[in-house]
């Protein structure tokens, strides 16, 4: 049977600074959720032409024309809070620099 390892032991053997970034990018994802989340309202504040003029993906483009369809369920049902989610999910995977640029010419 071997000894058992003290803290200070137990502190040495993990290197601090895999730590350290699995702290900063849990945080980071969080903020860039937050961010898509605020993105995918300001898009929904648009009419159905102007989000077409995006360069923003067909699926993406279907999705928030879906939520428009769904709002006036909106207070009545969580399918439009899940959608907006959805969207938020795929907009991971979008480019949103030149989303934003857009976006900051029409205001």
């Amino acid at each position: 049977m071997g000894r058992k390892k003290t803290v200070f032991e137990w502190q040495r053997d993990a290197p601090e600074e895999e730590e350290q970034e699995g702290r900063a990018s849990r945080g980071n994802a969080k903020r860039e959720e937050q961010v898509r989340k605020e993105l995918v309202k300001q898009l929904l504040s648009l009419s159905a032409r102007e989000r077409g003029r995006l360069p923003l993906s067909e699926v993406v483009l279907e999705a928030l024309d879906e939520v428009s369809r769904m709002q006036g369920q909106k207070r009545r049902h969580s399918s439009h809070r899940r959608q907006m989610l959805h969207i938020a999910g795929l907009l991971r995977y979008e480019e949103l620099e030149p989303v934003r640029a857009a976006l900051a010419k029409k205001r």
